[in-house]
């Protein structure tokens, strides 16, 4: 049921098509009490006379286009429809909210409209929610920490007194040189057959035989490495070999002592005399204990380069030969040299130079030169052999030896420019 836009479109009160009009907009009931006797039943009294007390009478001009009819005068029409009272107060009571500005929500005033109650709210306590949904019990897995496998580096250790060393897995291969007992050399890789083993010799990739030698770790392990088949050699008609000009230098076998490690000096060979256990007695005159070999990390002490360092244990002595077989002519003269230098805290450190012209395993029969009794206060000294014969074997050991005066706290001894020198003049 809409709002008129003025008075003159309102019929006129009384007729059939007068608009409700709201209880909320009544005037006084006791000034009509009998008509409203005589058109409203009890019911309908007792339903407005109650809605009047609570609603305040609204006045609305009407210039806000809206004009009040008689009052109950159209009470005929709550006769018909009793839900009319209820609908022409809501009406009412809209239109007055609207001018004003203000928008309410009304609640239902119709006695026949059950409205259905509220839920009563009830408060659930925390611990009712926490025990209503199980919570699932969730079991910790600790997690598996596989151990890494550790693998030694392969290594071998020579155990006869001389090993050739070859260019592939076979006599036939071009021979390279050899290797000594208690030599120490890195191992790549095994023969098909597993007769061969490569190692490392000087820098190089070389062949051994397998069986005369120690190995600290499965030999089935290590990785089958295919060779190059050996070239075909052309026999070439023997030559009386000549004697080399004079002050050749003779090839020597890292002979500027290079990729020095803890108890390996590529292509050399040493003896260490070593009669001291940690702990056991000492006798500071008599008790030896095998030294340190290291690259020579101080500058002052570093000769030419890359330099061999030989340190003995703290107040412990130290006696070392380090020693190799090279390859000569019979019957040339030839002269083995070498630089050093020495360092010790207290006293001073031996060094000398020794050659055997025969080629034997060790400076046991080698010939030795002057013994230079020295420390860092020296410098650089000049290690020379005897001229000797080489035999008729054609093979010669050349040697070097250190050892301290007494055991002091620091004493080392430094090797470099090892030469062999032909014919020297």
């Amino acid at each position: 049921m809409g709002i008129n836009e003025g008075p003159s479109d309102l019929p006129p009160p009384g007729s059939a098509n007068a608009p409700s009009v709201s209880p909320g907009v009544l005037p006084n009931r006791s000034s009509e009490p009998e008509a409203a006797a005589d058109l409203v039943g009890p019911s309908d009294q007792n339903l407005m006379a109650k809605h009047a007390e609570t609603q305040p009478t609204a006045t609305v001009s009407a210039d806000k286009h809206l004009r009040l009819v008689g009052p109950l005068r159209l009470a005929g029409t709550f006769k018909k429809k009793w839900r009319t009272i209820a609908e022409v107060v809501a009406l009412a009571l809209g239109a007055i909210s609207a001018l004003s500005g203000v928008v309410r929500v009304i609640p239902s005033l119709n006695p026949f409209r059950s409205e259905p109650s509220p839920t009563p709210f009830v408060p659930i306590a925390a611990a009712q929610i926490a025990t209503s949904v199980p919570t699932p019990t969730l079991t910790p897995s600790s997690p598996v920490m596989s151990t890494p496998t550790l693998f030694p580096t392969p290594c071998l250790v020579v155990s006869v007194e001389r090993l050739p060393v070859y260019a592939g897995p076979g006599e036939s291969f071009e021979l390279w040189g050899e290797v000594r007992r208690g030599d120490q050399l890195l191992l790549y890789g095994r023969s098909a057959d597993g007769q061969w083993w490569q190692v490392d010799y000087l820098g190089r990739k070389g062949w051994i035989r397998s069986q005369p030698v120690g190995i600290n770790i499965a030999p089935l392990t290590l990785p089958v490495i295919k060779a190059l088949p050996p070239p075909t050699r052309v026999p070439t008609p023997t030559a009386t070999p000549s004697l080399p000009e004079p002050n050749t230098v003779l090839p020597l076998q890292n002979a500027g002592f290079e990729r020095i490690q803890e108890k390996v000096i590529p292509g050399w060979h040493w003896w260490a005399e070593d009669n001291f256990t940690p702990g056991g007695e000492y006798d500071s005159g008599t008790s030896f204990d095998t030294p340190f070999f290291s690259q020579a990390n101080d500058p002052a002490r570093m000769i030419d380069g890359p330099t061999l360092q030989i340190e003995a244990v703290a107040f412990v002595n130290f006696k070392v030969y380090i020693f190799q077989i090279a390859s000569a002519v019979p019957g040339t003269t030839v002269r083995f040299q070498a630089s050093a230098q020495a360092y010790s805290s207290e006293y001073r450190i031996r060094l000398k130079a020794g050659i055997d012209p025969n080629g034997g395993p060790d400076c046991s029969q080698a010939q030795w030169g002057d013994t230079l009794t020295v420390d860092q206060s020296d410098g650089t000294v000049r290690l020379v052999t005897p001229i000797v014969t080489v035999g008729d074997d054609g093979r010669v050991t050349v040697c070097l030896h250190a050892e301290n005066i007494y055991p002091t706290h620091c004493n080392a001894a430094y090797f470099d420019n090892a030469a062999l020198i032909a014919n020297p003049e």
